[in-house]
């Protein structure tokens, strides 16, 4: 039986890339990605770069015959400078993609795969028949970053450890047997030291150099080798693998059966309290199940598609947990799963909760940063936790009450109160639109099933019944009043029938005589007379039509522009008729706009006879008056003003002639118009439109003098003088 210690040595090999695809192995420059650095002082590098915290931008070589400028560096570094073998514009494109390619790894993959790496060493490895490699020996994470486009870009330090080339370290020991000798990264000359040393060690393989004066800046994926080391079951975080109860678990026993609290049939509310389970986000039963299990320490697989909750859920977990003062390591292979956990506890103000600690969280400052922040607002926040309690407790006992009384039977009706509102709603959208009688409901509360069960049973027996009669206000005695009849009373009955008969014929003939005259139809029965009565009254309140296009369709659609057209020009008619003793006709055609402008700035002067402006003004007003102008300058002023608002009352009622044209024909005349039988016309033609659709009236056809209307059902009106052919008998 393979023990916990040996199933962990097989699993973490995986981490391991050891082939010489591998750039930390085998590293060979990127055609675009990458810078190489020339005549690089490693110690010196190391000290202003990693100890001192100073940045370095970057030198290029000159192309021939061409100067090159030396950038300036961004605001607050120091003039440091790293040497590269490229041309201004190929080294502008190898730091432009690997800072984005770096960026890109911290945001897709939540950790810093940017190093800047001191000395190499060329070496064989083992079965390469010859073949040399160059790895990088000592790893400095790093960054690139400028503050806006002009900028150069500068490489800085990130504040994490510098580290020996851990795949490197793995191999020399796995397949030579050499240990890698230790880096002190605070030492005055640790890099020097350390490369010294190395170079001793390998003496004896005299293919191998340790080279010191070319360095790297490029993407090296190191995390899963760290992650390797730490998984080691001799030097890693595990002392003793087989003595540990989650890798026991994880890796070889499983995890022991629990009994989980789930399905529909269990309520959360029964089994906590307000307050025993602190979740931050809204949560639904199963899933405060969930939490509620996580919290007593079962170990849970939650599964389920998008959109259920799961991230929901996590969240809750963790700020139950931080609740009860513990810690919480929340894991995860995709970046994104932890910026949506980290953004739920900041919707909800506990941001302060979280230390993300992925991508450039990672980095030194900005940790300690969080870390301070978080400190801070937790001493802040002051909370009076029994009043929401207490107030919690409240709201949940009312809502549970209310959801136990919505399922309760009513009294002994055997009907719950959510049975009856969803029959209720049922029976509301089948009968949508039918008005039903009034009925107190009430007495089935106090009623016994069995009684009830009766009544529903007497009422399908009336459905029945009611089917077999028919509709019940189409049935002979519908209406009648009498329970029962005599025979003294069939000779009255008979006698009334005969006279409703004639009276019947009598109404028949007059209604087919009056629809032959109206030119439509003869009525089928008392709907189709009320309507025919109808039509005929309209015929007989009837305004002058003669000239009115009566057959245009727009009368219904342009009623409110109609009613624009009039209401101007009357007010034009009003206003020309007002001034047609004080002005001539053609004053009302005359640009006076500089003649009012004239009276309002100089019409107060004393001095304004001396005003050339205000005295054309004056004079020109004085050859449109017919008698000679108003002595004040009031009057004056009242006079322009009628003229510029007869002018703009023209132009909106020119807008709109057109139509004016083609409903009222001849009988328009523009401002000469008789507007109020306009107004008389349009309304009368507007209701009649409007009755034809609601069908009130019935479509006709009649003799009237020589004037023919064509209403919107395609029946023609002949409008008589006088339609006398309407009997007050039959009206």
């Amino acid at each position: 039986m393979n023990t916990v210690r040996a199933i962990l040595e097989q699993k973490r090999l995986p981490l391991l890339d050891l082939s010489s695809r591998s750039a930390l192995l085998n590293y060979v420059l990127h055609q675009r990605r990458g810078i190489e650095l020339i005549d690089v002082d490693a110690q010196a590098l190391y000290d202003k770069l990693v100890l001192d915290g100073q940045a370095y931008t970057f030198d290029t070589l000159a192309e021939p015959g061409v100067e090159v400028p030396r950038a300036t560096p961004p605001a607050g570094l120091a003039a440091l400078r790293l040497q590269t073998p490229y041309a201004p514009s190929q080294l502008q494109l190898r730091l432009s993609q690997t800072y984005f390619d770096s960026a890109s790894s911290v945001s897709d993959l939540g950790k810093t795969l940017l190093f800047l790496t001191l000395g190499n060493l060329n070496w064989v490895p083992k079965d390469a028949e010859g073949v040399t490699s160059i790895a990088p020996l000592i790893l400095i994470p790093v960054r690139l970053h400028r503050k806006n486009v002009n900028d150069p870009i500068a490489v800085c330090y990130t504040g994490e450890d510098p580290q020996v080339n851990p795949a490197l370290i793995h191999v020399l020991k796995q397949d030579f047997g050499l240990d890698m000798p230790a880096f002190d990264p605070f030492h005055p000359n640790g890099v020097n030291g350390f490369l010294d040393m190395l170079t001793a060690l390998l003496d004896a393989y005299k293919d191998w150099r340790v080279g010191r004066h070319r360095s790297r800046i490029d993407l090296f994926n190191v995390a899963d080798f760290n992650v390797f080391n730490d998984l080691s079951a001799t030097t890693g975080v595990f002392a003793d693998p087989d003595e540990n109860p989650m890798l026991r678990m994880v890796l070889s026993e499983g995890f022991e059966s629990a009994e989980i609290q789930s399905g529909e049939t269990v309520s959360i509310d029964f089994l906590t309290t307000p307050g025993e389970i602190n979740h931050v986000l809204d949560a639904d039963n199963e899933q405060l199940l969930a939490v509620y299990d996580g919290l007593k320490g079962i170990n849970l697989l939650v599964d389920g598609p998008p959109g259920t909750g799961k991230t929901q859920t996590i969240t809750n977990l963790i700020g139950a947990a931080v609740s009860e003062e513990k810690r919480v390591l929340f894991v995860s292979n995709k970046v994104s799963s932890l910026g949506q956990v980290a953004e739920r506890f900041g919707t909800v103000g506990l941001r302060h909760i979280v230390l993300p600690l992925y991508g450039q969280y990672v980095e030194r400052r900005r940790f300690m940063r969080e870390l301070q922040d978080a400190i801070v607002t937790r001493d802040q926040l002051q909370e009076d936790e029994q009043t929401l309690l207490e107030s919690l407790i409240r709201t949940r006992d009312q809502l549970n009450v209310y959801v136990k009384s919505l399922h309760t039977p009513i009294r002994d009706s055997g009907i719950t109160p959510y049975e009856a509102y969803n029959a209720m709603a049922e029976l509301d959208q089948q009968l949508h639109g039918i008005a039903l009688p009034e009925f107190d409901g009430s007495i089935f509360v106090t009623q016994p099933a069995a009684q009830f069960d009766a009544v529903i049973e007497r009422a399908r027996e009336l459905e029945t019944h009611l089917k077999r009669l028919g509709v019940v206000q189409r049935h002979p005695f519908w209406g009648s009043r009498k329970t029962f009849y005599k025979s003294t009373d069939k000779p009255e009955i008979r006698k009334h029938c005969r006279l409703a008969g004639m009276a019947l014929t009598t109404l028949r003939m007059s209604a087919t005589e009056l629809a032959h005259v109206m030119g439509t139809r003869a009525p089928n029965n008392s709907q189709d007379v009320i309507r025919l009565v109808r039509a005929a009254s309209k015929v007989i309140e009837a305004p002058n039509l003669s000239g009115v296009h009566i057959h245009e369709e727009k009368w219904a659609a342009s009623m409110e522009e109609l009613v624009v057209v009039l209401e101007t020009g009357a007010k034009l008619s009003k206003l020309r008729a007002e001034y047609d003793n004080v002005l001539i006709p053609e004053a009302w055609t005359q640009d006076v706009l500089f003649v009012r402008q004239a009276l309002i700035a100089h019409g107060a002067k004393k001095t304004r006879s001396l005003i050339g402006d205000y005295r054309k003004g004056r004079d020109t007003l004085a050859g449109l008056c017919r008698n000679g102008l108003p002595k004040s300058n009031e009057e004056q002023l009242e006079i322009v003003n009628a003229i510029l608002e007869s002018q703009r009352l023209m132009t909106k009622m020119e807008q709109h002639e057109e139509l004016a044209k083609s409903l009222f024909g001849r009988q328009w005349l523009g401002i000469a118009s008789d507007w109020e039988h306009l107004d008389k016309v349009s309304t009368w033609m507007y209701t009649l439109h409007q009755e034809m659709v609601q069908d009130k009236i019935s479509p006709f056809r009649g003799r009237i003098g020589s004037a023919c209307v064509m209403t919107s059902c395609n029946a023609y009106i002949f409008m008589p003088v006088n339609p006398c052919f309407l009997t007050d008998n039959f009206i």
